[in-house]
């Protein structure tokens, strides 16, 4: 189990925080170059304190010459190894299981679930994904999530 961060993550950028009642849209980006095995999890970067999703996108290249590489995405815990956090993210992963490494493509917020997230008055929300089925080749490509959000 490997924990990788975007630089959105390790806080090389900073979070950005909405201006008045405006939305806010941030892009992560994860340039990949290893494997991914069940268990990792991407970092991919932090939600301010009192911010709400309102939309997100999720897009990846082709990260897996076979088919049994597959991902949650949503709010991750900040423990020492992140896992998918149910509660925050509204009470599932926003994807689950999701496919889309094996092909490349993009996926856009499909379900209720991100509407009803959990808004945390007091800390960031790390946003990423969590591994749950070996990718089948190393490959090197990107993974990028777009969040646009609100104050709460």
């Amino acid at each position: 189990m490997t924990v990788y961060a975007s630089k959105h993550a390790n806080r090389t950028i900073s979070a950005v925080q909405p201006d008045g009642s405006g939305a806010t849209t941030v892009r992560f980006e994860f340039d990949l170059s290893a494997v991914l095995l069940t268990g990792d999890v991407v970092k991919m970067g932090y939600l301010p304190a009192n911010c709400k999703v309102v939309d997100w996108t999720l897009d990846c290249d082709d990260i897996d010459t076979g088919s049994t590489g597959v991902f949650d995405f949503g709010i991750l815990t900040t423990a020492p190894v992140p896992a998918m956090d149910t509660i925050a993210s509204g009470g599932a992963a926003w994807v689950a299981a999701s496919t889309l490494g094996q092909a490349g493509g993009l996926v856009r917020a499909l379900t209720k679930t991100h509407t009803r997230m959990v808004v945390s008055r007091t800390a960031d929300q790390l946003i990423g994904l969590v591994v749950m089925g070996n990718f089948t080749a190393t490959a090197t490509g990107k993974i990028g999530a777009t969040l646009t959000y609100i104050a709460a």
